[in-house]
């Protein structure tokens, strides 16, 4: 009887179908796939023997929350959302069938929200008298894709929030300038696809930019985008990453907002010792935000509000200065840990006078003029050398008056204030820094000293030294011919006594003309 029994029940294991069970667990409310449970579904192919396969069953399931007609369609939505996923990497005659089980109490919520997948195997005799089709390598494990916070863009964006109906929503805005080169750090690739990520459904969409004219006409079109608030407060705006999905740190740091620092507009003035004054459109400043002068977390400053139809459209500020620089505004924004860039920070942002610096090449000159000492003044030309520094000017000349004297003089000038004519108007035009190019003709002031010698008998000869005040009209390109016309006065001590006034008053009035110049 026992060898009849032991033969009975190997024939019937022989002939018996084994199964298997695989839970994919939801979010509340959700039928989308979380990302976690694609990655296990994605290995089903290296889990299981599918060449043995005979028939699938998702079976959906929904907690007890809410009424039974929603949850049982619900669950019908997980279980088929869940087939079609797999539907993939199953053979072509796999019988694949879907069950909806409405809400189930089962003790933990969490798990009750899930889909069973059920792989009923082949009966062994039946894979026995099969063979199977080839041998294959095993499938690789698809790569999903990854979407992550994109830290450089959220940096670099200016965000209006506004509504339509009842529903909010936020307008990105990437400045034209910040798209192509640009001095102020690296410019963004508005080719790479963005994304956005549907709060309701996980999904991920692709943003469509448009262009719109820039407020600056002469840099290129912005790209805007708009996007429901909840999901760009909650994700941002994300990019793809192919690899390991690691989703960047985020903190709060002081950085410049190079955003606002290409809306930005200045009025120069001559005298910059109160500041450079500035002003940005309301839409660039966040009124809740803290801004800064450069990227020192000190006292944040206060934007200054302005009475007047067009001035209440923007904010305005001082920026301080330092060498003709003007320092960048920072603000404190929530950015990633590794990506809190400090560029500009500890130096000028942009140049408040775009002056060109004075050219510092030796030239050979022909001075021309009118030189007075008390009652006495007489045209004059010299001819002789100047070499400019970087705020002085040095000259040696030899020449003649109109008695046919000759004349020989040094002199040596530092320039304190340089300004161009515009500036002394305070009704002129707000400038973009953008559009400021080197500006070779303006005005120089500067306090200088001379050793000025004249031949001659008696009176008639002079060695004097004057200290002077003067003011200068200057061009700095370097082939100009015409370089320097200027006016000064002062006073004057001859050092031969050979006049009756041992000191006196002095002015003179001239200009230089370029004949030669060398090197730098």
């Amino acid at each position: 009887m026992r060898p009849f029994l032991f033969i009975l029940g190997f024939c019937l294991f022989q002939h018996s179908a084994a199964q298997d069970t695989l839970s994919v667990l939801f979010e509340f409310g959700k039928w989308r796939i979380p990302r976690e449970e694609l990655k296990t579904l994605a290995t089903i192919p290296h889990r299981y023997d599918l060449s043995a396969l005979d028939s699938v069953q998702f079976i959906g399931m929904a907690d007890s929350v809410g009424s039974l007609a929603s949850n049982l369609k619900l669950s019908r939505k997980r279980a088929m959302e869940v087939a079609e996923q797999c539907r993939e990497h199953f053979p072509a005659r796999t019988s694949i069938s879907t069950f909806a089980m409405g809400a189930i109490d089962q003790g933990d919520r969490a798990r009750n929200r899930r889909v069973d997948i059920v792989f009923h195997l082949k009966p062994l005799a039946q894979q026995d008298r099969e063979e199977p089709d080839s041998l294959s390598e095993p499938k690789p494990v698809p790569e999903l894709p990854c979407y992550i916070r994109d830290c450089d863009l959220m940096s670099r964006c200016i965000v209006t929030p506004f509504k339509k109906g009842r529903k909010e929503f936020v307008e990105v805005e990437i400045p034209g300038r910040l798209t192509g080169p640009n001095p102020f750090g690296p410019m963004l690739n508005m080719t790479v696809p963005r994304y956005r990520r549907v709060t309701s459904s996980n999904d991920h969409v692709r943003l469509k930019w448009t262009r719109k004219p820039s407020r600056n006409k002469k840099v290129p079109a912005a790209y805007i985008i708009s996007i429901p608030k909840a999901d760009f407060d909650r994700h941002g705006v994300l990019v793809e990453k192919k690899g390991d999905c690691v989703e960047p740190t985020l903190d709060t740091c002081i950085r410049i907002d190079h955003a606002l620092m290409q809306e930005l507009q200045y009025r120069p003035h001559f005298n910059n010792a109160l500041g450079l004054l500035v002003r940005a459109p309301r839409c660039a400043v966040q009124p809740d935000a803290r801004y800064f002068y450069g990227c020192r977390p000190g006292v944040p400053f206060h934007w200054e509000q302005r009475s007047g139809k067009k001035r209440s459209e923007y904010y305005y500020t001082r920026l301080p200065v330092w060498a003709g620089m003007a320092k960048g505004i920072s603000r404190e924004m929530l950015s990633c840990v590794n990506n809190c860039d400090t560029t500009y920070c500890r130096s000028g942002y942009f140049r408040c006078q775009y002056l060109a610096k004075p050219d510092a090449a030796y030239k050979i000159i022909v001075e021309s003029g009118f030189h007075g000492q008390g009652n006495d003044d007489r045209p004059y030309i010299m001819l002789g050398s100047s070499k400019a520094g970087h705020s002085s000017l040095t000259t040696a000349q030899v020449g003649i008056d109109s008695d046919l004297r000759p004349l020989a003089s040094l002199r040596y000038q530092f320039h304190f204030l340089e300004f161009r004519s515009q500036q002394l108007d305070p009704t002129q035009a707000w400038q973009w820094p953008s559009d400021q190019t080197n500006i070779h003709r303006y005005y120089r002031t500067y306090l200088g000293t001379e050793l000025r010698w004249r031949g001659g008998e008696a009176e008639q000869g002079l060695f004097e030294q004057n200290l002077h005040l003067g003011i200068a009209y200057v061009n700095e390109k370097p082939d100009a011919p015409l370089t320097r016309i200027f006016l000064q006065g002062g006073a004057a001590i001859d050092l031969r006594a050979s006049t009756s006034d041992r000191s006196y008053l002095c002015w003179s009035v001239g200009s230089f003309i370029r004949l030669y110049r060398s090197g730098d």
